[in-house]
């Protein structure tokens, strides 16, 4: 079972523009753990302590892939 998920960040955001006269860029992503735990499926670790295989790790992986949020972008 491959739970691997691949993740992509929305960055047409009007804070994601980066200005010309700039070289380096810093996204700060913002991870949410608790999406981990209930987004889209209510998770209970007193119910389920493990998930390395089987049909709740499915469960995991599609909790955690949308975790992850851009926060804020730097233009140093």
């Amino acid at each position: 079972m491959n739970n691997l998920k691949t993740v992509t960040i929305n960055l047409t955001d009007e804070n994601a523009k980066v200005r010309q006269d700039k070289s380096a860029v810093q996204f700060h992503i913002y991870v949410d753990l608790l999406e981990m735990f209930t987004s889209p499926t209510n998770i209970s670790v007193a119910t389920n302590p493990l998930s390395h295989a089987g049909p709740f790790s499915k469960t995991v992986a599609d909790n955690y892939a949308d975790m992850f949020k851009l926060d804020h972008v730097h233009n140093p």
